[in-house]
């Protein structure tokens, strides 16, 4: 396939860019005996490995009250037991209106699919161990998304947020209009939604 000189260009001006807005707290948060914060927000525990995960669908939950920004607890405490949050599981925050920036601790490992899949979602800060994830984890939302800048897994070319463990495209972010598009030299493969709204022509992929 020959790649316009265009599109090469576009590729080569790309920078790799670890964008880092925060500093994970590592806070611990109390949970209640339904197993929830104080912002209403649902935990499952492992009481074997003693690790937590945020439980699916919080739909119920407001965060009007803290202006829209939820940070995940690094650990949450049940009856005198502490737990090392590892896991936001799928459609946790899902369509959750009042959501507006949500704060990933170093702790957590795994993101599920559509997790923060809502359109009032403007910041997602990652922490530094965040490894498993895709862009159906944010996919309603129009959102800046910042890594904490010691994460080998997630990094900005450009407009493309690249998972690097995987070497495959997570999601492109750009707004203009391209005729042609060129991935990442090393690239093995294309996420899901990755490419969504995207106003590109074509896209091309390396040898």
């Amino acid at each position: 396939v020959q790649i316009p000189e265009s599109a090469q260009a576009e590729t080569e001006q790309g920078e790799l860019t670890a964008q880092s807005q925060y500093q994970a707290s590592n806070i611990t948060k109390p949970l209640n005996i339904k197993y929830k914060d104080r912002q209403g927000v649902l935990y499952t525990l492992n009481d074997r490995d003693l690790t937590a995960k945020v439980a699916s669908d919080n739909r119920s939950c407001d965060f009007s009250d803290v202006d829209g920004v939820y940070e995940i607890p690094a650990k949450v405490t049940f009856k005198g037991k502490e737990y090392v949050v590892r896991e936001v599981e799928e459609r946790a925050f899902y369509r959750v209106s009042t959501l507006k920036e949500i704060i990933i601790p170093d702790t957590v490992v795994t993101i599920g699919d559509f997790a923060f899949s809502t359109s009032s979602l403007n910041v997602l800060s990652l922490g530094m161990r965040v490894k498993n994830m895709n862009r159906s984890a944010f996919l309603e939302a129009s959102c800046q998304i910042y890594i904490n800048e010691n994460n080998p897994f997630f990094k900005f070319v450009g407009d493309v947020l690249y998972d690097m463990g995987e070497m495959s495209v997570v999601a492109y972010f750009g707004s203009e209009e391209k005729d042609s598009f060129v991935i990442m030299d090393g690239t093995k493969s294309v996420g899901p939604y990755a490419f969504q709204d995207a106003k590109i022509d074509k896209v091309y992929l390396p040898d």
